[in-house]
């Protein structure tokens, strides 16, 4: 009992490791121009970067001051009041300032006419822009971020609003909840192995030699889909809760839409290897539709159609996207945590070991790759965040290889990416604003020339 006892102490000392060490690294901030050029480094509490995370800044604020999803007035805010609505980096600046001598206000890198704002123009001539969608009927601007996050950080940071510290609240509960997700992840490995310290070493290699740790410190959705991917598996998985593992599903849906197709591999893992086959499948939806009810009702609400979401994406160049979120130089998985190469040698025994799990993490893993690769596989931003909610997947054949090869030399191999790995995402977590659609050697370029070495 008292080995035990100490063993559970030295588990959550591990996690509040992992969760001090991402939050230190989140205090080394970039202060940018008003050209959004890298102008100096500092210590600060952790900021919004690039990409989405500003829009997703402006949707939460606009339901947590307004209680709506019409953006146009956050948008001024930021523009023309410079309020931090859209964070602090992007204050009077979201991807361009408000330009006077054209006349327009420039979002997101997509110009907005500003003749389309004046409900008193009979012109009207919508652009709709990636995270906006005009509604002809009353010229407001809807939001098309799903309403998952603005409407969950809207009603939990109501207290905060109008103040300095959401967007850093908001960064600290993605950092708190990777941790929850690698717990988790750590019970799951439990799960296929009785070797605590061997899963949590595997653990430790999730956190800090994946993208992970750079994208828990982000107000991206894939993080937050990573943790809650992690708990619908164990749940699903490990506890057989399948009323809960629905919920949480529902949860990710709202958040990001692609995410529904995790839906089916748990569904169909759940209809054929469950007791009770129909019982938890019931149980299992019922937690879906709360939120897809919900969502079609804000659907209707805002566009007029059960199924119109605002958003629309093309369908790129599918092969291409295939190859290149895994061989990128720029944003390839495996060029930035090459320990996930190894995983492959652990599906053959893992296959025989654990068969109906193996089918659920191809079920999981391989749809969802196919649909990232059938968009903007990049992701635009370091290494490829479109596929972090699959990472885990790939580790718990690795460790399972890991625990029973006996090939020394491949071993030693593994070891030895080890250090690369967790190298490539030490370098990105501490210089993320250097990161960002970069090869992974950017701190070697970076010191060299501070050193004029190079």
């Amino acid at each position: 009992m008292t080995m035990n006892n100490n063993f559970f102490n030295t588990e959550r000392k591990v996690f509040a490791l992992i969760f001090i060490i991402y939050f230190l690294s989140s205090l080394i901030q970039f202060n940018f121009n008003s050209e959004l050029r890298i102008d100096s480094v500092g210590l600060h509490l952790p900021r919004a970067l690039t990409g989405d995370e500003p829009h997703y800044l402006i949707a939460i604020n606009s339901f947590m001051k307004d209680f709506d999803f019409d953006v146009k007035n956050n948008y001024d805010s930021v523009a023309i009041n410079q309020s931090l609505e859209g964070g602090v980096n992007f204050r009077n600046n979201l991807n361009g300032a408000l330009n006077e001598r054209r006349n327009r206000y420039v979002l997101n890198k997509t110009i907005l006419d500003r003749q389309i704002r004046d409900p008193l123009t009979t012109r009207i001539k919508p652009e709709f822009l990636e995270f906006i969608k005009l509604n002809e009927k009353n010229m407001s601007f809807i939001t098309t971020i799903p309403p998952g996050l603005p409407v969950l950080f809207g009603l939990f940071l109501f207290p905060l609003r109008n103040t300095q510290y959401v967007e850093f609240t908001i960064i600290l509960t993605t950092m708190l909840l990777s941790v929850l997700g690698l717990s988790f992840f750590y019970k799951t490995l439990l799960h296929f192995s009785e070797n605590k310290k061997r899963s949590l070493f595997f653990t430790f290699l999730y956190a800090f030699a994946t993208p992970l740790w750079f994208y828990s410190k982000t107000i991206y959705t894939e993080p937050y889909a990573t943790a809650l991917l992690t708990m619908m598996f164990y749940f699903v998985v490990v506890r057989k809760n399948t009323l809960l593992a629905g919920f949480i599903g529902g949860l990710m849906f709202v958040i990001k839409y692609p995410f529904l197709i995790f839906s089916v591999p748990f569904a169909a893992y759940i209809l054929f290897y469950k007791k009770r086959k129909i019982s938890s499948l019931l149980k299992f939806s019922s937690g879906y539709c709360l939120f897809i009810f919900a969502q079609m009702a804000y659907n209707y609400t805002l566009f007029g159609n059960i199924f119109e979401t605002g958003r629309t994406d093309a369908i790129v160049n599918t092969l291409e996207g295939l190859f290149g979120i895994l061989f990128s130089p720029s944003y390839g998985l495996l060029f930035f945590s090459p320990i996930l190469i190894f995983c492959i040698f652990g599906f053959k025994g893992f296959f025989k070991a654990h068969k109906k799990e193996l089918f659920l993490i191809l079920g999981i893993t391989l749809p969802f790759y196919l649909l990232m690769a059938s968009f903007s596989w990049e992701g635009g931003s370091y290494s490829n965040r479109y596929i972090l909610p699959i990472i885990f997947t790939l580790i718990i054949p690795l460790q399972f290889w890991y625990n029973s090869t006996k090939n020394l030399l491949a071993k030693n191999a593994f070891n030895l990416l080890i250090y690369l790995s967790a190298f490539v995402n030490v370098q990105a977590a501490l210089f993320s604003a250097l990161a960002m659609g970069k090869t992974p050697w950017i701190a070697v370029h970076y010191l060299l020339k501070i050193f004029h070495l190079g």
